[in-house]
């Protein structure tokens, strides 16, 4: 069977596809992470999948008030150095 362009899905880049590898169901930037099954935990791990330099300094209380995928990747892209 040959696919057709309906089934074909696009291989997500950048911060969609390190959230991806995280994440247990589809997403797009208006998802609520929970609805995309990323946990607190799995946002801390995208965080140090894509920070940089360890030794920054995080602003944890604004990570604390991410609530969609699109305020999660606006957050990762303000970090020092972290390529949206």
């Amino acid at each position: 069977m040959n696919p057709t362009t309906t089934d074909l899905q696009p291989t997500p880049t950048g911060l969609d596809a390190v959230i991806s590898a995280y994440a247990t169901g589809e997403f797009d930037d208006s998802t609520l992470l929970a609805e995309a099954g990323v946990a607190s935990l799995a946002v801390l791990r995208i965080v140090i999948d894509v920070l940089p330099d360890p030794s920054l300094e995080l602003d944890t209380e604004s990570l604390a008030t991410v609530r969609t995928v699109g305020d999660l990747k606006q957050w990762l892209a303000a970090l020092p150095g972290v390529r949206p």
